[in-house]
């Protein structure tokens, strides 16, 4: 199967904006289409974190795409 699910996320200067309103939706998503997720809203929001340090964008808004699907 194909099928998935995301999120996008806004970050200003390094913050996530209402990363646990999106981290709920996503999980709630993912109970009603049966897809597991398998990490705490901790370890997705670190993440999250890290990939905007890695890519220089803690200093500036931006925007974090967390996508969930069934396979590979």
């Amino acid at each position: 199967m194909g099928d998935g699910l995301f999120e996008t996320i806004k970050s200003v200067n390094g913050v996530l904006l209402y990363f646990d309103q999106h981290y709920a939706r996503l999980k709630k998503s993912a109970a009603i289409l049966e897809i597991p997720l398998a990490y705490s809203l901790e370890i997705l929001q670190n993440h999250c974190e890290q990939l905007l340090a890695a890519n220089q964008l803690m200093d500036q808004t931006a925007a974090v795409r967390m996508t969930l699907t069934r396979g590979r």
